[in-house]
């Protein structure tokens, strides 16, 4: 059911000071126990957005980290919430993050990887 469809992934953070996890990518297979996706990952730190900045794979931008395209294996128990995208999103390639801390795939949907955090006034 999922094998082949694009997907942006969120993990669980397992304690309240824990940072977004986020991958996108194609699922190559799901089990009853995990999914295995080809996907891109991303890691957000502390002070995320400040400016407009490509994303540098291994490297820290605008307090992102963008990872390397790889085959990952995600347990079901730790996937907090999954979407699945159009079948036409291009998720290999560039990535930006903007003033405001908003992430998203420069493809022509302008896909979002995450939102900046809403604070409460």
């Amino acid at each position: 059911m999922l094998k082949n469809k694009i997907v942006r992934i969120r993990w669980i953070k397992p304690y309240s000071t824990a940072h977004n996890h986020v991958a996108i990518g194609r699922v190559i297979n799901a089990t009853d126990n995990y999914l295995v996706v080809l996907c891109k990952t991303y890691h957000f730190g502390n002070n995320v957005g400040g400016k407009r900045a490509k994303m540098i794979v291994g490297k820290y931008v605008n307090g992102v980290l963008e990872s390397d395209k790889a085959t990952r294996i995600i347990p079901w128990h730790s996937i907090e919430i999954m979407h699945e995208l159009p079948p036409s999103t291009e998720w290999e390639t560039d990535t930006y993050t903007d003033e405001s801390g908003l992430c998203y795939l420069n493809n022509e949907e302008k896909t979002v990887i995450t939102r900046p955090p809403q604070v409460n006034e």
